[in-house]
């Protein structure tokens, strides 16, 4: 595979970097114990990958991304580039609709051309968050890959017009919706509730905001592993989360027991502080991995067991000693 990153300074690239570079080393070792016969053939299917910033690579320039598409041969282009500043959408929506849609265009329409297969990174904020065609009367279910969308936010509807430029444009693909990320980077919220635990002994946080953290890591390992299966699995769009769901007050609390601060966490309603906010947000955007965890056969782990083993990995120990 020949594999195309965007947007690589982002947490979810680097977490494809990470997991592309563990495979170039066990392809390395490979090629060292092989002989020179074996090795050509080991050369033919290796994994390569080529990761492109804003800066060189700029997916809202058509002719930019079209001189580098020419100019290399990728089998597979993953776009983490995105823009995510929601708050900042709901005031100016020029940048986002750039970004996550007319961007997006840019790429799928490039890769129909070339045959190149697109992945692509969408939100829970497609949703309003009220219901799902599995709810009862007292119970709120996930959100699966068929129910309405409707967006509350100029970030969501970005987002989801995204989605709807990869498959009127017909390229091959897979859209993954995705919430509540964490990883090696500040845009999440994580890194944000250590800053406020750092200068604040009480902390308010929405009890009545139910999503799914969802670490990086586990995203990159499913992706490469359906990618595997691109040609039999394709124009497909999947929830792809970690198990089970969280209030963001219950986020925080687990956050707390598991780096064992003391910091006394209020819960509030949304409604109460949404006059914080300029854009709307959905209050139960959880949604269904089923489907894609039944394809990839990787083991997704449940939120509270990835986000203790991130919080006690070397890479968040090294972030974390640069907060406190």
């Amino acid at each position: 595979m020949r594999i195309l990153i965007t947007g690589r300074n982002s947490q979810l690239a680097k977490s494809f970097i990470k997991k592309l570079d563990e495979i170039l080393i066990r392809q390395t070792m490979q090629y060292l114990r092989y002989d020179k016969v074996s090795s050509s053939r080991w050369d033919s299917n290796a994994t390569y990958y080529r990761a492109f910033g804003h800066t060189f690579f700029d997916i809202c320039d058509y002719n930019k991304v079209k001189h580098i598409l020419d100019s290399t041969s990728f089998d597979i282009v993953i776009n983490c580039a995105s823009y995510n500043d929601v708050e900042s959408a709901e005031t100016d929506d020029t940048q986002a609709f750039q970004t996550n849609a007319i961007g997006v265009a840019n790429l799928a329409h490039l890769c129909k051309q070339k045959n190149i297969f697109l992945v692509h990174f969408s939100t829970d904020y497609v949703f309003d968050g009220k219901a799902s065609k599995m709810e009862t009367k007292d119970k709120m279910f996930p959100y699966i890959e068929t129910d309405n969308t409707r967006p509350l936010n100029k970030y969501g509807e970005s987002k989801l017009l995204g989605e709807q430029m990869i498959r009127n444009i017909g390229c091959n693909y897979h859209i993954y919706r995705v919430s509540w990320l964490y990883g090696d980077g500040r845009q999440n919220f994580i890194y944000k509730f250590l800053q406020w635990c750092k200068t604040n002994d009480k902390i308010k946080v929405t009890n009545d905001e139910t999503s799914v953290p969802t670490s990086c890591d586990m995203v990159a390992d499913v992706v490469l592993e359906m990618l595997k299966y691109r040609n039999n699995i394709t124009k497909n769009l999947f929830h792809l989360t970690n198990a089970g769901f969280c209030n963001r007050y219950n986020f925080a609390l687990e956050i707390c027991k598991c780096l064992n601060l003391n910091n006394e966490i209020i819960p509030v309603s949304l409604d109460k502080i949404a006059y914080h906010f300029k854009a709307k947000r959905p209050k139960f955007s959880a949604m269904n991995n089923n489907l894609v965890s039944a394809l990839s056969g990787v083991k997704v782990l449940n939120w509270q067991e990835e986000l203790d083993k991130y919080l006690k990995s070397e890479e968040f120990l090294e972030i974390y000693r640069g907060i406190v």
